[in-house]
């Protein structure tokens, strides 16, 4: 792949309202806007950015439902949208799903309702190599991808993520009802939060058992 395929303009102070006017490169395979002063939807186009594996918007001023068309994307694996302005429910579709999503990021949102089982099923039924490769490794071994999950009410970084491993992070929010006992069962999982909640009800016994 030649040409532009990493835009990282991240940790800066710069300020864009997104609009439906707004083109983002089709050809790009890592998006990284995360902690700057963006406002917004998340921008329609990236619907065209069929080799993108990583989006990060995360630490924005983003004001949003959940954009489910993101789910059509063929090679997502990593979405971060914490730390935003997102809210209500996140509506399980049939109509798109992520094809070989591994990482998740929520938290900090306003996102509310019940645990969207078809995300969670997107994970299960994910595409699995079976190698142990970096996201982006494939193209480039000079970038390396650093992420910051919360544990423990820790926030740990994360210098590169395998395709293998699986991440779901929707602290503080609104999420109400029961946990779907399907997590428990997704091969590969590594790190689960989903503190902070409304949550009821028991701990799947594929949570606790081995």
């Amino acid at each position: 792949m030649s040409g532009l395929w990493v835009l990282d303009l991240s940790n800066n102070s710069l300020r864009e309202t997104f609009n439906a006017t707004f083109i983002i490169r089709k050809q790009l395979v890592v998006i990284k806007f995360d902690k700057n002063k963006l406002e917004g939807k998340v921008p329609q186009s990236l619907i065209n950015c069929k080799y993108l594996e990583v989006l990060d918007l995360g630490n924005n001023e983003l004001n949003d439902t959940f954009p489910k068309w993101l789910r059509a994307l063929p090679n997502l694996m990593i979405l971060r949208l914490r730390s935003n302005k997102f809210f209500g429910p996140i509506k399980d579709s049939s109509t798109y799903k992520f094809a070989r999503i591994q990482m998740i990021d929520l938290s900090s949102n306003g996102f509310s309702g019940d645990l969207p089982m078809s995300l969670f099923e997107n994970f299960e039924n994910g595409e699995k190599s079976g190698t142990r490769e970096y996201v982006a490794d494939m193209y480039n071994s000079s970038y390396t991808n650093s992420f910051i999950v919360t544990t423990k009410g820790l926030e740990l970084e994360l210098p590169r993520v395998l395709t293998t491993n699986i991440i779901i992070d929707f602290t503080r929010n609104r999420f109400e009802g029961h946990i779907p006992s399907i997590i428990g069962d997704l091969v590969g999982l590594h790190a689960l939060n989903l503190s902070q909640n409304h949550l009821e009800g028991h701990i799947p016994a594929s949570l606790i058992c081995t």
